[in-house]
């Protein structure tokens, strides 16, 4: 456990870097639903024992990104951690399909992934129960929104892909958007301009922080989105821990303020770069 934890964090470390050319997939686009982008690339670590499993989920806003550079590649397949990236719909794919917010789209495309992987479990030889999340920015918001949401599964669903969990044991994240809510992270960091964009005030020639005021503007009629979409808002004792997979001992709001801590100090030394 503690092996697979530290190879994570190192994994994380490499997310700024551009990532080698690697090995390629076992199984590449896996369909996990009709749209092109609904599809994952498959690394199969050998081993006649069911692996670990390391979920990784790309970076770039939701607007942008590709799942074809995954960080630490060859190290999990070295040390027989399977890999699958994730591609998912990005937030213009969602308005064009009249998806509200239209984060609903890649947070629930990487949930239907997830699932779809561990109902092909067997057959993918790796431990249902030893599954990670990692990413960075747009992908660490979106797998930290998964460990920290209650289980998407549906047990008494006639779907046997959405029977499966949604949960992780662990996540390893660099950056992730910890809140979605204009007037929490414009407390937190004044000239903050992200996130008007997940809630559908995209619009070409528009900026981000233009779309964010709108979004600020608009908060109370988007209150129930931000309050389903914001990861902060679902931390709770019994979260998947960095390294242990169990209960955290903090409360909600603790939890919460604890997780966003860093990605408030990485936003703010972005805006003082820029």
């Amino acid at each position: 456990m503690t092996r697979y934890a530290t190879l994570l964090i190192c994994a994380i470390g490499a997310l700024a870097q551009t990532a080698p050319s690697g090995p390629a997939p076992t199984l590449r686009d896996i369909r996990y639903g009709e749209h092109p982008k609904q599809t994952i690339d498959f690394y199969k670590a050998n081993s006649d024992r069911p692996t670990p499993l390391v979920v990784y989920i790309h970076g770039g806003g939701w607007t942008a990104g590709t799942k074809n550079n995954v960080a630490g590649l060859q190290q999990f397949l070295d040390a027989g951690i399977s890999v699958a990236s994730v591609e998912y719909r990005f937030i213009q794919d969602a308005m064009e399909l009249g998806i509200q917010p239209p984060v609903r789209a890649p947070l629930y495309d990487a949930a239907r992934a997830i699932q779809l992987l561990r109902s092909r479990a067997g057959e993918l030889n790796f431990d249902k129960k030893r599954v990670a999340y990692m990413g960075g920015s747009a992908g660490a918001c979106t797998s930290l929104w998964l460990a920290l949401h209650d289980d998407l599964a549906d047990p008494s669903s006639s779907d046997p892909i959405t029977r499966e969990s949604t949960r992780p044991m662990l996540i390893a994240v660099t950056a992730p958007q910890t809140s979605l809510d204009p007037q929490q992270t414009r407390a937190w960091i004044p000239n903050m301009g992200y996130a008007g964009h997940a809630f559908g005030f995209r619009a070409e020639g528009r900026t981000r922080p233009q779309e964010f005021q709108m979004a600020y503007d608009a908060r109370e009629k988007i209150l129930a989105w931000i309050h389903e979409y914001s990861p902060y808002e679902h931390a709770s004792a019994g979260d998947p821990g960095p390294e242990d997979g169990g209960a955290a001992d903090r409360g909600r709001r603790g939890g919460a303020l604890e997780l966003s801590r860093a990605s408030r100090e990485h936003q703010e030394r972005s805006r003082v770069r820029s």
